[in-house]
């Protein structure tokens, strides 16, 4: 007859794994989709699903850019502007905490011509260089078409 013997041991502090934040979590190159690109019409989700996310309707038929913003399941104004309010987007790169320890969020911003902004949320800083990327050329190519 054997006998098994089972012992156990208190894990060492480098043996135990670190905690992942949600951020880290949920990061990735996907957070930012193409959801429709045509001629007439840009549609893409940035951002965590059903955390913080953003769908941008840019379309050159009615002229208009709707933007619609979701915190943890709860929508937020939804925003439906002329496409030629529209003054620039680009990258907007925030820092939080000490230098050493600090966080650096980069997110799309759209910018309107009476001054106001709208910052939408992106996991990562590729996802947010690609969506206003792809604003910036659909609002471009509309300037072209209607000049």
């Amino acid at each position: 007859m054997s006998v098994l013997v089972v012992s156990w041991r208190k894990p060492a502090r480098s043996e135990v794994l670190p905690i992942v934040s949600h951020a880290g979590l949920f990061a990735s190159e996907n957070s930012m989709k193409i959801m429709q690109q045509t001629d007439t019409k840009l549609t893409l989700n940035i951002g965590i699903p059903y955390f913080n996310q953003s769908r941008c309707d840019f379309d050159r038929t009615t002229g208009r850019a709707r933007i619609k913003r979701a915190v943890v399941f709860w929508p937020l104004k939804t925003v439906d502007v002329p496409l030629s309010e529209i003054s620039s987007i680009a990258v907007s790169i925030q820092h939080a905490g000490s230098a050493e320890r600090g966080q650096t969020k980069y997110s799309p911003e759209i910018r309107f011509k009476s001054g106001k902004c709208i910052n939408l949320w992106a996991s990562s800083e590729s996802s947010a260089t690609k969506a206003v990327a792809a604003m910036n050329a659909f609002l471009q190519a509309a300037s072209v078409a209607s000049a």
